[in-house]
């Protein structure tokens, strides 16, 4: 069936038209039920300012707005949002206030491309009048600063793995001996290895560590990292994509309660590859 943005605009607003009397199921199908692209749901959001005159995301916020509702209705504005829209605010979320949270963070940063990074860093300034890395170091201090601005600005280079095995034994070592080979270890190079590459070379980095030193490099940076929200952040980005977001769905949902914030976090900026991670 083709997308009709202006048909389906004319839906959400049937559904969302009386915040006394939501149409929860109408406007659970038009943003959520349907397969839909980012792109075709930028369509929705323009045809709805179109014929309507009002954002559609403030539509939904309004026939969602019960104090019950408020994890609802952020998984449906989540949709409506582009990735990096929605990316930028969790990143927002994660630093105003008093402290910090880090693993909000990690779950939006350790496996974002690096122009997905620029995307997001561009929607952040767009959207809040300043730039991510300036409330990065206003939020943060010490190694963790210096990790999560690795994590915005390195440069994430893709690199072919079967013709870098030079390059991987030199991070091999330097990790070693960073690390494991002596008493105190050297924060800064598990920072700048770790957050200069991508995906693929970290999983190729972890097996050839492994391979030369008998533990992998994940179970390194478990002994060698003392801070919680470093060894986290770190043991992320050298995990499968689809490992890592099953583990923290899995936490997200287990035990007493559910962190709905971590759920439709993770759901909304992955919502693309969920098959997979679903699998895992």
């Amino acid at each position: 069936m083709l997308f009709d943005a202006a048909h389906e605009a004319e839906l959400l607003h049937k559904a969302t038209k009386s915040s006394w009397n939501t149409d929860h199921e109408l406007l659970i199908h038009v943003v959520a039920q349907n397969e839909r692209t980012t792109e075709q749901m930028q369509e929705l959001r323009r045809a709805y300012w179109k014929e309507y005159n009002r954002c559609p995301i403030e539509a939904v916020k309004k026939a969602t707005n019960l104090p019950h509702q408020s994890a609802y209705s952020n998984a449906l504005v989540a949709t409506l949002l582009t990735g990096e829209e929605f990316a930028a605010q969790c990143l927002y979320d994660a630093m105003k206030g008093l402290g910090t949270d880090e693993r909000a963070m990690i779950q939006i940063l350790a496996h974002s491309t690096k122009e997905e990074v620029e995307q997001i860093k561009a929607a952040y300034l767009r959207t809040y009048g300043k730039t991510l890395e300036a409330d990065i170091v206003d939020d943060t201090s010490g190694a963790e600063r210096e990790f999560f601005l690795g994590l915005v600005n390195a440069p994430r280079s893709h690199v072919d793995v079967t013709s870098a095995e030079a390059e991987i034994e030199r991070d091999v070592a330097e990790l070693y001996l960073a690390g494991q080979a002596k008493w105190s270890n050297d924060i800064s190079a598990f920072v700048k290895i770790i957050t200069k590459h991508d995906n693929e070379y970290l999983a190729a980095l972890n097996l050839a560590y492994g391979r030369a030193h008998g533990d992998t490099l994940i179970r390194a940076v478990e002994q060698e990292i003392n801070s919680g929200c470093l060894e986290k952040g770190m043991k992320a980005m050298i995990m499968d994509r689809a490992d890592f977001y099953a583990s923290e769905l899995n936490k997200a949902i287990s035990g007493g309660g559910t962190n709905c914030d971590a759920l439709t976090r993770i759901i909304a900026t992955q919502r693309h590859t969920m098959p997979t991670i679903c699998h895992r």
